[in-house]
C-alpha cells in the first residue's frame, strides 16, 4: 500500500507523523510543481518551542 503512493503523498504522511510524534497537531503541507517535484514542505510547529521557525511556539 505504502508504495502504491506517489512520492509527494508519502512525504505529506511522513510530515504529519513527524507532527504526531512532537505531541502536534498532525498537520502538513507539501507543495509540488504539475510534474510532481516537491517544491516546498512543512509541518505545523506552534508547540515547537525548539526552532528558528518564527511560527514555531505561537500558540496563540
Amino acid at each position: 500500500m505504502w508504495r502504491d503512493l506517489e512520492k509527494p503523498c508519502q512525504e505529506a504522511f511522513k510530515i504529519v507523523w513527524e507532527a504526531y510524534k512532537r505531541n502536534m497537531i498532525a498537520i502538513g503541507c507539501i507543495i509540488i510543481t504539475p510534474k510532481g517535484e516537491i517544491v516546498s514542505k512543512g509541518r505545523n510547529r506552534i508547540f515547537d518551542n525548539k526552532s528558528d521557525n518564527p511560527l514555531a511556539g505561537n500558540r496563540k
